[in-house]
């Protein structure tokens, strides 16, 4: 059948690469959209703390064979309050944060909220997660301290 016969407007053009952009883009941005509220995302999540980013390095490339796309960041922080997965003694610690188009990219010197998964080879996920600056998401530390003491 030629798809030629079946797009004669201009019209049914737009419509079949509207359809297209969006069925492509569900399976990727679904799950990005909007991050559940602080007390899902401490519920769920393995990892979460406010840190200061001490060393930032630049972003690796651990791609191979078995991972095609494996990207992380070096990453260091001074933990300033644990809310969960860190222990108690640790103050300093160092991550491999994998880093993809909806990950952030961390700088030394900045505070963060931090909300990280663990993958199976030991790196962090914050991709679609509510880690952020707490410059630019100054409330959420407030709102993680009534998740843990309501």
């Amino acid at each position: 059948m030629d798809l030629g016969l079946c797009l004669r407007t201009p019209l049914q053009r737009v419509f079949l690469t509207v359809l297209v952009i969006v069925t492509c883009a569900r399976g990727v941005l679904a799950e990005c959209l909007v991050p559940p509220p602080p007390c899902t995302a401490l519920e769920k999540t393995a990892i979460v703390f406010v840190g200061d980013v001490t060393s930032a390095g630049p972003i690796e490339n651990h791609s191979g064979e078995n991972a095609p796309h494996l990207f992380f960041q070096p990453v260091r922080f001074r933990v300033i309050e644990r809310f969960k997965g860190m222990p108690e003694g640790q103050t300093d610690v160092d991550g491999a944060v994998q880093f993809n188009a909806e990950a952030i990219l961390f700088a030394s010197g900045l505070r963060y909220v931090v909300y990280a998964s663990l993958a199976s080879d030991g790196t962090w996920r914050t991709a679609c997660s509510r880690t952020c600056t707490v410059k630019v998401c100054p409330d959420e530390i407030r709102q993680l301290r009534l998740c843990k003491h309501p």
